[in-house]
């Protein structure tokens, strides 16, 4: 007899089975105990975790001479012969190669007619989402009110691509993944009845290239154990299979910690040399760091390890060279260029880079030192090594100046702090202009010079969403705010910008940045001004009789030119 491979030869005939999916195999033979079996049903979940298993056991289920049961006797002729794939009543279909309407309809003619020996028709269709639309549309129908003989189980690795509407006429279990344990713990019944001679890390080895699917574990076993008779060890699966292990990743990231580039690319070096997978090393490596990670952030989460306790112990070592923040950064960067590799025709290139990046990460400590010390030079000293003065945390404000006098002209304003007092209405101005009282209590912007000019921030803010608005807002100027009602100015005779700040979308904009300025309650009205008098020339007798304090302001508001 030719020989049967391991995936074929432990596949599962009853429910218990089945490993990994309990619940499933619980709410299924509830189901057939108490006679209340549906007529659709979804399976969903990764590959090689027992969906077509389980539909076949299902199908016996219920055609089982002693049926239906919720444990089938794989004696009589039902079971054996849906056991060896011939039974005329159990029909399975490929979704990926039976995708078009046509065959949907030949299928739907098919079902139509009643068993030719057994209890129940039954139809599994594998990789249900490849169906075309129309496909799926001809199914419908069908699958919602099936002949009474007839029972559909559907299989699907990508439920995403089912429509609704199919969905919602089946009744959903998911598959999950089986951890490292359970498919170890599996292989190890399995080892023990073919005679194969295999230690418990070699497994674990095995189990964690599954990914958690037990038919890609039987594989690969079956890989090893074509080779020889053993006993096999960790370092001849690697050697057999092309793995890299965990002892490589230890190694990279030991070589990492102590920022040692030349010996992680070299290590590299010689793991390319060996025919390694690049990108199997770097998924490695990033589910390296991701345990080292939870490792060193809670104690707890070592149970969510799959790992060896001799690997738990090299992982408490290892993270001691590591903070957490560390590895925060070392994962980015490894996942970052994992994602280019796939994508990239140099992928070494890629990973060499990545690694050497991680060997030359400044660690948490030393970014912390040069934090404090840029922190210092800047609180603490002047650029020209000097002191800088105790910044004073109180809020100023600028005093009005003395009637009849100046005030100090040279000294520089003082800037109030980010965050003001409440806001209180500013009290009325004179006509024409903004009293300096009033503009104190303006909160401060970071432009610096309009600080001390509201109507410059309500030019500014309008500025950022309409350049042509706050054009024509240049040009005008406040004549008074009193009792909450601000006047402006606008350039007289100038038809064009009257029609501008007549638009609608215009005043909005022109009276919400006028009330984050002046207040919530503030109305804004705009008249036309005046013309203008040309300005006094120097020496005009007006000038020589004016009062020597309000010349000096008039020059410096650039309203007479001349000498003081």
């Amino acid at each position: 007899m030719s020989y049967v491979v391991l995936a074929l030869k432990w596949r599962p005939q009853t429910f218990a089975d089945v490993a990994g999916q309990k619940s499933v195999s619980l709410v299924l033979k509830r189901a057939l105990e108490t006679n209340r079996t549906g007529h659709a049903y979804l399976f969903n979940g990764p590959r090689g975790v027992g969906k077509t298993s389980m539909a076949r056991i299902l199908a016996k289920a219920l055609n089982c001479e002693k049926g239906p049961t919720s444990e089938p006797c794989n004696k009589c002729d039902a079971c054996l012969e849906i056991t060896r794939g011939a039974c005329m009543d159990v029909l399975e279909i490929d979704g990926a190669s039976n995708r078009g309407i046509d065959d949907i309809r030949e299928l739907k003619e098919t079902v139509r007619y009643a068993p030719s020996r057994y209890r129940t028709k039954v139809t599994i269709i594998d990789e249900i989402h490849m169906l075309t639309t129309d496909a799926f549309n001809a199914l419908l129908k069908t699958l919602e009110e099936p002949p009474s003989h007839a029972v559909f189980i559907l299989a699907t690795t990508e439920p995403l691509k089912i429509p609704q509407t199919i969905m919602s006429r089946c009744q959903r279990f998911d598959f999950g993944r089986l951890t490292v344990a359970q498919i170890v713990q599996h292989l190890e019944k399995i080892c023990q009845s073919e005679e194969i001679k295999m230690d418990r890390d070699a497994l674990t080895l095995i189990a964690r290239r599954a990914e958690g699917g037990v038919r890609d574990a039987l594989t690969l076993l079956d890989q090893v154990a074509a080779s020889g008779k053993g006993p096999f060890d960790e370092k001849m699966v690697q050697a057999l299979l092309g793995l890299s292990g965990r002892s490589l990743t230890f190694d990279l990231t030991q070589r990492i910690s102590e920022k040692n580039i030349g010996g992680v690319l070299a290590k590299l070096d010689d793991a390319y040399q060996q025919g390694l997978n690049l990108q199997e090393i770097m998924e490695e490596l990033i589910q390296h760091v991701r345990n080292l990670l939870f490792v060193s952030t809670d104690e707890t989460l070592e149970g969510l390890l799959e790992a060896t306790e001799d690997e738990r112990i090299h992982y408490r070592e290892q993270v001691r060279h590591f903070t957490p923040e560390d590895l925060l950064r070392i994962l980015r960067i490894l996942m970052d260029e994992a994602g280019r590799m796939r994508r990239s025709p140099f992928p070494r290139f890629h990973m060499e880079l990545a690694l050497a990046e991680c060997a030359t990460l400044p660690g948490t400590e030393d970014l912390a030192r040069i934090l404090n010390l840029l922190g210092g030079v800047e609180s603490d000293a002047t650029p020209t090594g000097g002191k800088r003065p105790k910044k004073d945390s109180s809020v100023h404000r600028n005093p009005a100046p003395p009637a009849g006098s100046l005030g100090e002209v040279d000294a520089p304003p003082r800037v109030r702090e980010t965050q003001p007092a409440p806001r209180q209405e500013p009290p009325s101005a004179g006509r024409g202009e903004v009293r300096a009282d009033d503009r104190a209590d303006v909160p401060a912007d970071p432009q610096g010079d309009l600080q001390t000019d509201p109507w410059g921030r309500v030019i500014s803010q309008v500025r950022a969403q309409k350049m042509a608005l706050a054009t024509c807002l240049a040009s005008c100027r406040i004549q008074s705010f009193e009792n909450g009602e601000l006047i402006v100015e606008r350039k007289a005779g100038d038809l064009f910008m009257a029609q501008q700040l007549a638009l609608p979308v215009h005043r909005r904009l022109t009276q919400d940045a006028i009330k984050d300025v002046f207040g919530p309650a503030t109305r804004c009205r705009f008249v036309e001004g005046r013309v203008t008098p040309a300005p006094e020339t120097p020496g005009s007798e007006a000038e020589k009789k004016m009062d020597p304090v309000r010349r000096i302001a008039r020059l410096m508001d650039g309203e007479i030119q001349g000498p003081v």
